[in-house]
């Protein structure tokens, strides 16, 4: 573990067990007016068009023996949604290319639990604020859900490796589950996400299932199928992601399925599938700025609900509700990065984020309550 941890790499889950990436080829990360090699530490003058140009490069119908990973800050749905200049500080995607590709066993997983000390939490009134703010929203007629999102801030007592080998050994990792780190930025991505952005499979058809509705495991299905405020959002971001596919090409996309229903530790969500037929000439700036960032962290209509997110929540998300995608050999698929944590390897902080969809059916304790439950869901993977 300790030297995996001096170079770049990625781990991603697959069916067939965890596969590391590394030997880094290319290490790319994309500002609004400059690009950094994540490898030398230099930086040259650039602009949006430049992240634009390497994305059209990666085309959906080619096979990728040595996989590429793109980590899309969620900051970077202002400047596709919102054609805004973010600060020059504020990172927008990584893109990186690996060589090589092993196996990767974690070590044994240790029964000592990784211990963490709160430093900065929600409270209560604190969510109920902004809360009220969507509400009004709701209620003026500005929107029809508004995805309300909140940071957490912990501090670790245990060394960098033992929290990542807690994570990598857990034994009910999701679907998209991956890790990235870059140690040149200090930063260590912890990513167990349930959730798809898109898939595309054999280059020619695009599938996109978005979570709308979550309650506790234990209350099950019978309980959320007949909630009428978790069908209300699925519908509306079902309705929003059939739209946001038909944007990619010139093929109308399809609904497969309305309500579907996945379970993950401690917590029973369901979903909808949609899908589209692709161009072979689709390439990943034609999908990334067709759905970036997925209507299910947002809301809709989803420019206006990105504009009321940067007005009622205080925090930048980064790494949360961006989205992390992977091209390799004959398949690409994305993930939305719920559920992750976002490592400062230096100083030992994890930023966790934690949300849910707000509608005019919701109530204030239900959603703070649902915020609780998913934050749950991940910190019980060190305990």
């Amino acid at each position: 573990m300790e030297q995996i941890l001096n170079n770049i790499h990625a781990i991603f889950k697959f069916d067939d067990g965890l596969k590391i990436f590394n030997d880094v080829k290319k290490a790319s990360l994309y500002f609004i007016d400059k690009k950094l090699d994540l490898t030398s530490g230099n930086y040259s003058n650039s602009d949006i068009s430049i992240l634009e140009g390497d994305l059209e490069k990666l085309k959906v119908s080619e096979y990728y023996e040595n996989p590429i990973v793109i980590l899309s800050f969620y900051e970077l749905g202002d400047v596709i949604e919102l054609g805004l200049s973010t600060p020059s500080d504020k990172p927008l995607c990584i893109i990186l290319e690996f060589e090589n590709v092993d196996n990767f066993k974690p070590e044994a997983s240790s029964s000592t639990s990784v211990k963490f000390q709160e430093t900065k939490l929600i409270e209560l009134e604190e969510y109920s604020k902004m809360f009220n703010q969507v509400m009004d929203n709701l209620e003026y007629g500005n929107c029809y859900q508004i995805n309300l999102t909140t940071r957490s801030h912990y501090k670790f007592e245990n060394d960098i490796s033992s929290v990542y080998n807690k994570f990598l050994g857990y034994g009910q990792l999701s679907q998209y589950a991956h890790t990235i780190h870059i140690p040149f930025l200090k930063r260590l991505i912890l990513s167990n996400s349930p959730e798809c952005l898109f898939e595309v499979e054999t280059g020619k058809r695009l599938v996109s299932r978005p979570i709308k509705g979550t309650i506790a495991k234990e209350l099950g299905r019978e309980e959320l199928d007949k909630s009428e405020k978790d069908e209300v959002e699925l519908n509306i971001i079902t309705d929003l992601l059939r739209n946001d596919l038909s944007r990619i090409g010139e093929n109308f996309s399809k609904v497969n399925s309305k309500k579907s229903f996945l379970e993950v530790p401690g917590l029973l969500h369901q979903y909808s599938e949609i899908e589209v037929e692709l161009d072979k000439n689709t390439n990943m700036k034609n999908i990334l700025w067709s759905l970036f960032p997925g209507g299910s962290i947002t809301g809709a209509p989803k420019k206006k609900v990105i504009e009321l997110i940067k007005e009622i929540e205080k925090d930048d998300r980064g790494v949360y509700t961006g989205s992390t995608t992977l091209l390799f050999q004959d398949k690409i698929k994305s993930s939305i990065n719920i559920r992750t944590a976002d490592i400062n390897t230096q100083t030992n902080e994890l930023s966790y984020g934690s949300g849910g969809g707000i509608t005019l059916q919701s109530n204030l304790l239900g959603e703070f309550k649902e915020m609780a439950l998913k934050k749950s869901s991940f910190l019980n993977i060190f305990s």
